[in-house]
């Protein structure tokens, strides 16, 4: 809260689109820890997607797939090479 008593601020650290609506604040005195004050006006959040962020995600998505291809593949370019030549 702000020293005149006006105003606080949030920090959010993670917030997605589901978070986004009408929101109210109210207040409680620590001497009166049941007591609430009557809640503020609604103030609205809007949240917005930033297209890079999906981006990324599905970059690092791509990679990992084709690592665990890349794995495949050389588990069975072992297997094919190591046995015996006349074996079936």
């Amino acid at each position: 809260m702000d020293p005149a008593g006006d105003g606080a601020e949030f920090h959010i650290p993670t917030v997605g689109q589901q978070h986004g609506g009408n929101y109210s604040c109210s207040y409680r005195l620590r001497s009166e820890p049941f007591v609430s004050s009557e809640p503020s006006d609604p103030v609205q959040l809007v949240v917005a997607v930033d297209p890079l962020d999906f981006t990324n995600a599905n970059v690092a998505r791509l990679g990992l797939g084709a690592a665990v291809l890349l794995v495949l593949g050389l588990i069975l370019a072992e297997a094919y090479y190591s046995r015996p030549r006349g074996a079936p």
